[in-house]
C-alpha cells in the first residue's frame, strides 16, 4: 500500500509546502548562479530574501522561445552546470527541439513525480497496464515504466508503433489500465471497431493520457470507446512530470514542491489573482542539478487556484488549468 507522504514525499500541510518552496527557491538561485547564462544577471538578488514577492520579481523571465534559437551546443554551454560524467540521460523537448541533460538526482525526483501521477490517476498494485508511449528520447515512456515497476504496477511496454500488435496484446492480456497519447488511444479504438473488437467488455477501467491536449469532447470519446475513466497528466520534457488530474478532472494537481509555479499578467509581469488567466511561468526546484532554470515562461496560458478538499494527501497541491 502506497503511503503518499512517506513513499511519494508529499508535504503534510500547506505550511510544510511553503517551507519546502522557500528552501527550494533559495537553492534554485544558488544553482543558477553557476550557469554562464546567468552570469551578471543575478548579482542584484538577495538570496536570503527570494521568497519575498518583491525580491523574486527581480529575477528576469527566461523565454523558452529564446532557448530554441540557441542550438544544442550553445544551449549546453549556457545552462549546463554538471560535468559530463554526472549526466546519465538526455531528454528531448518537442517544443524546443533541444536535448536536456539529467543527472541521477534529477532522474530520482522525476520518477517520484511520475509515481505521484500514477497513484493520483487511480492506478495500483492490482493493475496490469498497457503502456502506449514512445520509448526513446522523450522521457515519459521509460519513466512511466520504471516508476510503475517500483511501486508494484505491472506494465506491458508496447511503445507507440504497430497498432495491430498492440491491439492483439490488449485482447490477449486484457489490461485493466492504459497509458498513452490521446491520438494513440483513439487510433487503437478505431482499429478495434474495424475488426469488430469490443474494448468495453472486461477491458480497461482507467486511462491516463499525456503528451497531447485532451479536450472535453475527446475525453468523452475515449471514455465511450474504451468504457474507461479518462484522466490527463501535465508534463514538460524541459522539467518533469508536473501533475495529474484528480477525481474531479478539472485541472491538474500540480507538484508545487518540485516546481514553483507563477501565473503572471503578460503585460505587467505581476502575479494575477486566483482563478484569473495569465502566462504560466515555472521554476524547477528538484530537476535543476544539470540545468538550473529560473522563471521559465512556458508560453502557455493557465489559471491557478486552491483545489477542492478530497481528503487525500494530494489536497496540499494547487490546481493549474491550461487555457486555450
Amino acid at each position: 500500500m502506497i503511503n503518499p507522504v512517506v513513499d511519494l514525499g508529499i508535504p503534510e500541510s500547506v505550511g510544510g509546502m511553503q517551507n519546502v518552496q522557500t528552501l527550494g527557491r533559495i537553492n534554485a538561485v544558488i544553482k543558477a548562479r553557476k550557469a554562464p547564462f546567468y552570469r551578471g544577471r543575478l548579482d542584484h538578488i538577495n538570496v536570503d530574501h527570494v521568497s519575498r514577492p518583491e525580491e523574486w520579481a527581480k529575477i528576469p523571465i527566461l523565454e523558452m522561445s529564446a532557448m530554441k534559437t540557441m542550438g544544442q551546443e550553445a544551449f549546453l554551454q549556457a545552462f549546463c552546470v554538471s560535468e559530463r560524467k554526472d549526466i546519465v540521460e538526455f531528454w528531448r523537448s518537442d517544443d524546443t527541439g533541444l536535448l536536456f541533460p539529467r543527472t541521477s538526482r534529477d532522474q530520482r525526483y522525476a520518477m517520484v513525480g511520475v509515481k505521484r501521477a500514477l497513484v493520483l490517476g487511480g492506478l495500483g498494485e492490482d493493475d496490469l497496464t498497457h503502456l502506449s508511449l514512445p520509448m526513446g528520447m522523450d522521457p515519459t515512456g521509460h519513466l512511466m515504466a520504471q516508476s510503475a515497476t517500483e511501486i508494484g504496477i505491472a506494465m506491458v511496454c508496447c511503445g507507440a508503433e504497430d497498432l495491430s500488435a498492440q491491439l492483439d496484446l490488449v485482447r490477449l492480456l486484457q489490461p485493466s489500465a492504459w497509458i498513452g497519447r490521446v491520438s494513440t488511444g483513439l487510433a487503437l479504438a478505431q482499429l478495434a471497431a474495424n475488426q469488430k473488437v469490443d474494448l468495453v467488455i472486461d477491458g480497461v477501467r482507467r486511462m491516463l493520457c499525456t503528451g497531447e491536449a485532451l479536450s472535453d469532447e475527446t475525453r468523452r470519446s475515449l471514455s465511450q470507446k474504451w468504457g474507461a475513466e479518462v484522466r490527463d497528466c501535465l508534463a514538460l520534457s524541459e522539467l518533469m512530470m508536473l501533475g495529474c488530474e484528480d477525481a474531479e478532472c478539472y485541472g491538474f494537481r500540480f507538484w508545487s514542491d518540485y516546481c514553483y509555479p507563477e501565473i503572471l499578467d503578460p503585460q505587467t509581469m505581476e502575479q494575477v489573482e486566483e482563478g484569473v488567466a495569465g502566462m504560466l511561468v515555472l521554476t524547477p526546484l528538484v530537476t535543476n542539478h544539470a540545468t538550473p532554470f529560473l522563471r521559465m515562461n512556458t508560453g502557455r496560458m493557465a489559471t491557478m487556484r486552491s483545489g477542492s478538499r478530497l481528503r487525500t494527501a494530494f489536497d496540499v497541491f494547487p490546481v493549474i488549468q491550461l487555457v486555450g
